[in-house]
């Protein structure tokens, strides 16, 4: 969360800003991940993650969040971005002390966390001196770009000790990586060739480690879209449109010396979309939601769709129970009646 230290009024920030988000997300059955955005000594920032000001202005970010959203599932914490400098058992200790507890037992929030480490997020245990958090429902994080890897000549990457060593023993999730073509992109330059696949084939070699990709924005690097919600790869960007503020009006200049061409070699957009569809499960017939269960709502989602009263999005694929290619009332009507029990399967099926 950007903004919540300068805002006026934090308590209007999260309910307003924070929170429609929040809710449009898990309505859907999706996850929401809240997460501490600060970069502690950082592009010009003095404080670290065991300055008192940060872990002051840090406790009091997570006792609103966790008061509102503790034990919510499908609310994930990630309790500081990149913390800056310093040695991981330092770190642990601090952050295990201050928030860590402050959500598991202050506020009785068993919510899954989010824990990354130092040097950015690029540090977590390597060895069995270092200690590990407690508290259960713990997911370590780090933060992977080009510039931090080695490609070999059979296009392998090699990851450093400290994600295998976690990931023997915790899961671990990549919350940020990314990558573009551009010479100004500074640790984010990369390709989808020399970094995105190396990237994905050396992920996925690892059972309990997943990801989210940085970012589904149009300025902010390595960005998957232009300022029009063009999905950076499909060649459907100009330079004129990428990396803009349009609240500002302006084209971030800066970034863009010389622009790569739009293709799926120099941009991550569609590379993340196909990886994303590789990983999304065979739909529940009937779960038109996808919240993992057949209920009442799904056949009410069918139905407004079919009267095209404001239809929301929904998981098409789920919606036609009785296989006529048609998605209309008849399909509300076997969902209710599979929710009731009169019917124990779908003509599908």
């Amino acid at each position: 969360m950007h903004g919540w230290s300068t805002y006026n009024d934090s308590e209007e920030y999260l309910n307003n800003i924070i929170d429609p988000a929040v809710q449009y997300v898990i309505n859907r059955g999706y996850y929401a991940i809240i997460d501490w955005h600060y970069e502690g000594n950082y592009s010009g920032k003095q404080h670290s993650w065991n300055d008192p000001v940060i872990i002051e202005n840090t406790c009091n970010f997570w006792n609103h969040v966790a008061s509102k959203y503790a034990n919510h599932p499908n609310v994930i914490f990630e309790i500081f971005n990149e913390p800056g400098d310093g040695l991981w058992n330092d770190w642990q200790e601090t952050a295990q002390r201050e928030w860590v507890d402050l959500i598991r037992y202050t506020h009785n929030a068993d919510n899954l966390i989010i824990v990354g480490g130092p040097s950015w997020s690029q540090v977590l245990p390597m060895s069995s001196s270092d200690n590990f958090f407690t508290g259960g429902n713990i997911v370590y994080s780090c933060h992977i770009y080009p510039l931090h890897i080695s490609v070999n000549d059979n296009n392998e990457m090699s990851g450093p000790n400290w994600i295998e060593y976690t990931a023997e023993l915790s899961p671990v999730m990549i919350t940020e990586w990314g990558y573009e073509n551009n010479s100004g992109a500074n640790v984010t330059v990369g390709t989808t060739s020399g970094f995105g696949i190396p990237f994905k084939n050396y992920i996925d070699s690892f059972p309990n480690v997943g990801w989210t990709a940085w970012c589904f924005d149009y300025v902010y690097r390595s960005a998957m879209f232009d300022v029009n919600w063009n999905l950076l790869g499909n060649g459907n960007s100009t330079p004129s449109t990428r990396f803009h503020d349009t609240e500002a009006g302006l084209r971030f200049e800066q970034f863009m010396e010389t622009t790569a061409e739009d293709t799926n070699e120099n941009y991550m957009g569609l590379f993340v979309k196909q990886w994303l569809a590789e990983k999304m499960p065979e739909p529940m017939l009937g779960d038109v939601n996808r919240n993992g269960s057949i209920t009442i709502t799904d056949a009410l989602m069918i139905s407004q769709y079919y009267i095209v009263l404001n239809p929301q999005p929904f998981n098409t694929d789920a919606a036609d129970v009785n296989n006529d290619s048609y998605i209309n009332i008849i399909d509300a009507l076997l969902i209710s009646q599979y929710y009731v029990g009169l019917i124990e399967d779908f003509p599908a099926e």
